[in-house]
């Protein structure tokens, strides 16, 4: 399994990145809501797990621009999306999320386990 991780705080990154591999999963990381979408528009990924206080592209706008790019390339695989945010879950990350497909599980609140996050994620896929 494939995860890109979308935060600016490094050391959160530093921390998917530590959890992922003590899991068996592969892990992108990247600080530029820009640069993991021109990524995206290249690779493929399992699961997307984006922080929605980004600079320039926040994780909402981020998500509706990931799922453009998928109908631009409708050979690639949809991929999961999950909001990992410090913010309240309000109505409108809420409708957001349905919009753009992220199931109300994903949508976690930090400080969460990212442990716990990996597992659930690896369940989905049948690899738990």
């Amino acid at each position: 399994m494939k995860v890109v991780l979308v935060d600016d705080d490094p050391e959160a990154n530093d921390l998917l990145e530590t959890v992922g591999t003590l899991e068996g999963v592969e892990t992108k990381c990247f600080t530029s809501s820009l640069t993991a979408l021109e990524y995206l528009d290249s690779h493929q990924a399992d699961a997307v797990i984006l922080d929605l206080r980004l600079p320039i592209l926040d994780g909402l706008r981020l998500a509706k621009e990931i799922r453009k790019n998928e109908e631009r390339h409708p050979e690639k695989q949809p991929v999961k999306l999950v909001f990992y945010t410090g913010e309240e879950i309000d109505e409108t990350i809420e409708r957001v999320g349905e919009k753009v497909g992220v199931a109300k599980r994903y949508m976690i609140h930090k400080p969460y386990s990212l442990g716990d996050l990996v597992g659930m994620l690896k369940q989905d896929f049948g690899e738990a």
